[in-house]
């Protein structure tokens, strides 16, 4: 059982990564992403996938979290990269995407905006972190992906077009 707690919240080991394990899993995420647009899924069939995705990684992310803190004694274990996942899946939803060219726009600025904020951790992010357990774990992932998402929303729809 550990050994698939242990994939599962590394997402297959990305949280092994000896430096800026975070990073990584963010970029592992974006890869899923790209990969999603280069299939030509955009609009509903996109939005439909990244739904799905961000189901599943916050559902599994919430006792996979658990299971690190307990199994490491560490709050929120650097191993634990699957709310990164959970989170750059919110920034990049719903995003104006219809070809390859605005698929890597939002995908590279996501990710960039995404350890920003991950990172800086404005209110209320730091406060969910503290409800701690898998559920802090994650939470403050997700409203770094929200907060990411609502500057991408602003930046690709009334900027740039």
């Amino acid at each position: 059982m550990n050994g698939l707690m242990k994939l599962i919240a590394s997402v297959f080991y990305l949280g092994t990564f000896p430096v800026a394990s975070g990073t990584v899993g963010t970029a592992g995420a974006a890869v899923v992403y790209m990969g999603l647009v280069a299939a030509g899924l955009y609009g509903a069939g996109l939005h439909g996938a990244l739904l799905g995705l961000l189901a599943v990684s916050s559902l599994l992310c919430i006792p996979a979290g658990n299971w690190a803190e307990r199994t490491y004694r560490k709050k929120d274990p650097g191993i634990v990269v699957l709310d990164e996942v959970a989170g750059y899946f919110i920034a990049v939803l719903f995003l104006p995407v219809n070809d390859l060219a605005s698929g890597l726009t939002a995908c590279l600025a996501a990710f960039f905006l995404f350890r920003v904020f991950d990172v800086l951790k404005p209110p209320p992010c730091r406060k969910l972190e503290r409800l701690g357990g898998g559920l802090g774990i994650l939470l403050d992932d997700l409203m770094a992906g929200v907060y990411t998402n609502l500057l991408l929303q602003i930046v690709l729809r009334w900027i740039v077009d």
